[in-house]
């Protein structure tokens, strides 16, 4: 099986504090494997869109461990209860500014 390398450079906002990597078709080993560590190592990086990546709860457990995103925004990303309790129990998370998967909020 051929790996896939993420420039996540490419997916940087020019403002350099937005990191949007919706529709990138994104996994769970992408997030711990190559986009975490890439957040760690640019703390000015303060929004994370991930929307339209099919990433579900273990994805989010595995972002909720972030300290510097302020906004995250992951609508269709198949998050259910327990990645958006992970999420929600991030303290360092906006929850003003943050868009909740929308399977959570349209009932």
């Amino acid at each position: 099986m051929k790996t896939r390398t993420l420039e996540l450079q490419n997916y940087l906002h020019p403002d350099e504090a937005t990191l949007n990597l919706n529709h990138v078709n994104l996994s769970v080993k992408d997030i711990k494997d190559t986009i975490i560590p890439f957040l760690n190592n640019h703390p000015q990086i303060t929004t994370l869109k991930i929307g339209f990546n099919d990433i579900g709860d273990a994805g989010a457990k595995a972002l909720s461990t972030l300290t510097t995103i302020r906004t995250f925004e992951s609508d269709n990303s198949g998050i259910g209860i327990e990645g958006t309790a992970a999420l929600a129990a991030n303290t360092y998370f906006s929850l003003e500014s943050n868009k909740l998967p929308s399977s959570l909020t349209h009932g």
